[in-house]
């Protein structure tokens, strides 16, 4: 175990160091910004989580829900790290192509065309989405009825599942969450090329309704990561200098803003005291993730066959799922006799529906995207790029606790894309003509 948790991170440790090289070397690459995120929250986990005391965290109520991590034999841990490599490979390979790309000697400098207009309609067509939710669903009552301050786990794990089944399925939920994540973040982001007044109005009510949404999951992470979004399109849009070396100043910001948010919210949210909110916040963002998913690759094949190639991309949490299929709750009680929703990695996801043949299937559905998406931002402004990467960070969470299909349908993959097609629609302006 402990010569393969040494291998692990080493493979990990040089595959992140080559991605962080390439954004240092001013190569436009989201494909290195997502080996960076899976890699320190994910990988390197995965090599530390087995000699990690995970039961004695204080935010777990009941130590039997903890995953298998820490009794893992070394065939079993073995898949799991060979799931990992399987992904980096393909990483590293399709990086070191990126990397061989010509250098342009004149980045063109093209941005969004018309970002008013566009900024306008995402807008309007964010509320629109969320209007069933809110005014004929549930979604203005448990906005109301939601409460963020609690005295134990329990309760707050308790509030978070209640919300959930009131949200139920067909009420318009999907479409709201699409208007948070997607359609306002897109919003700000084009509006914000236009330094007007009312774009910066418009700019804080699109954070204030992706907020309201997330702060009505009752969940911590999409709070989290909505409030990091738009503090990443403050650094591009309103930062002034900050836009010669954005990345770093976007690295800095949300490192602290992320910490200390999270140990906040862990006081708040879990009645912790500062040491245990502070250890809680690190184990869960970076051994928990890995230790969850450790569960998948324990109970399949050996508890349950391989759920099959179709389901690759995604799997049913359980509590609400149209479907009878195993759902990451079963996973829970097979793994360890209690049922809570067993987050995990869209490699995990992946490897329960059709093993090793999984993951090299989606892994190189994401890389192949990734890639072609760089290409298509290597030739236009790098500001483009840096405002495809703030976007991102919502979805970016989605891989590391869920399968490919929900980061898609958060807007991975697309918002970026949606993003570079702007660039090239015909200028569109509300003034009218001259005669």
């Amino acid at each position: 175990m402990i010569v393969l948790a040494i291998t692990h991170a080493l493979i990990c440790i040089a595959v992140l160091l080559y991605a962080i090289k390439c954004l240092k070397s001013g190569l436009t690459s989201l494909l290195a910004a997502h080996v960076i995120v899976i890699v320190v929250f994910i990988g390197l986990g995965v090599a530390i989580a087995p000699f990690f005391p995970l039961e004695n965290l204080a935010y777990i109520g009941n130590p039997n829900s903890m995953p298998l991590v820490r009794s893992l034999t070394p065939e079993l841990y073995l898949r799991q790290c060979i799931s990992h490599w399987i992904f980096l490979a393909m990483a590293l390979i399709c990086l070191r192509i990126e990397m061989a790309w010509p250098a342009l000697r004149v980045r063109q400098a093209r941005l969004v065309r018309s970002p008013e207009f566009w900024g306008y309609m995402s807008f309007v067509a964010g509320v629109l989405l969320s209007l069933k939710y809110y005014v004929f669903g549930p979604g203005w009552t448990l906005l109301r009825e939601t409460r963020l301050s609690f005295f134990s786990t329990s309760d707050a794990v308790t509030h978070r599942v209640l919300g959930y089944l009131e949200a139920g399925l067909g009420q318009g939920s999907y479409m709201a969450s699409v208007a948070a994540y997607v359609l306002f973040p897109m919003a700000a982001a084009v509006i914000s090329l236009k330094k007007r007044r009312v774009n910066a109005v418009l700019f804080a009510l699109a954070g204030l309704f992706s907020m309201m949404y997330a702060f009505q999951t009752r969940q911590k992470a999409p709070l989290l990561w909505s409030i990091l979004t738009y503090v990443f399109l403050s650094i591009m849009s309103f930062g002034g200098r900050t836009q010669r070396n954005p990345l770093r100043r976007m690295i800095l910001v949300g490192s602290l803003v992320g910490g200390v948010g999270a140990v906040f919210l862990y006081i708040v949210n879990f009645g912790q005291n500062l040491l245990d909110a502070i250890q809680g916040f690190f184990s869960r963002s970076f051994l928990v993730p890995a230790s969850s998913e450790t569960n998948f690759f324990v109970i399949f094949p050996d508890s349950y066959p391989f759920r099959g190639i179709s389901q690759v991309f995604n799997i049913p949490w359980g509590r609400i799922s149209p479907t009878s299929a195993v759902s990451v709750v079963d996973i829970a009680r097979a793994a360890t006799g209690t049922e809570y929703s067993a987050n995990a990695s869209f490699l995990a996801v992946a490897w329960s529906a059709a093993g090793y043949l999984g993951v090299i299937v989606v892994s190189l559905a994401l890389i192949t995207s990734l890639t072609l998406l760089d290409r298509l931002y290597h030739s236009v402004s790098s500001k483009m790029f840096y405002l495809a990467l703030a976007l991102s960070s919502v979805q970016l969470v989605t891989l590391i606790s869920d399968g490919l299909s929900t980061y898609i349908g958060r807007g991975g993959l697309i918002v970026p894309l949606i993003l570079i097609l702007l660039t090239r629609l015909p200028t569109i302006s509300f003034k009218s003509r001259e005669r």
